[in-house]
C-alpha cells in the first residue's frame, strides 16, 4: 500500500479534475492516477482510483483498461498497453497517441509517449475515461 497521505492527496486531485470535467463536453465519469510506487524497495506502478483505492498496475487491471477510451489529463486520447510483466504486475508499459489528434494537442504530452517504467515517469499521470472499466475498484 502506497503512502495515506499521498494516497488521499492524489484521490483528492483526481477529484478536482473529473469534477472540473463534470461541465465539459466529455463528461469524464471515471479515472486514476497512475504514479511511480516502491514496493519492497522495487520501483512498479502504482494507481489510485476514485474511491482512494490504492493498487499496483496489474496486467489484468491494464488489459480491462484498454477496453476503454483513455485520455491523459482529459486532454489527449492515449493507449496503454503492457510492456514487461513479471508476475503478472507491470514493468513497463507503452503510451500511444491517436495518429488522428492535431500536432499542437499532443506536443505537451509528447515527452510522455513511448515505453515508460515506473523510474522513467516523469510525474504523476491522470487517466480518464467516460466509466469505470470492468475488474476496476471504484
Amino acid at each position: 500500500m502506497g503512502s495515506p497521505l499521498l494516497v488521499s492527496a492524489l484521490r483528492d486531485q483526481l477529484h478536482r479534475v473529473l469534477k472540473w470535467y463534470q461541465e465539459a463536453p466529455s463528461a469524464f465519469g471515471w479515472g486514476m492516477v497512475l504514479h511511480r510506487r516502491n514496493e519492497r524497495g522495487r520501483l512498479r506502478f502504482g494507481v489510485v482510483t476514485p474511491g482512494g483505492e490504492s493498487l499496483l498496475l496489474s496486467e489484468a487491471l491494464l488489459l480491462d483498461l484498454a477496453t476503454s477510451t483513455c485520455w491523459l489529463d482529459g486532454v489527449v486520447q492515449v493507449r496503454l498497453e503492457p510492456r514487461i510483466m513479471r508476475d503478472s504486475l507491470v514493468d513497463a508499459l507503452a503510451v500511444q497517441f491517436d495518429e488522428e489528434l492535431p500536432r499542437e494537442q499532443v506536443e505537451p504530452f509528447k515527452a510522455l509517449g513511448g515505453i515508460i517504467t515506473p523510474g522513467s515517469l516523469p510525474s504523476e499521470l491522470f487517466i480518464l475515461t467516460t466509466s469505470r472499466p470492468g475488474g476496476w475498484p471504484r
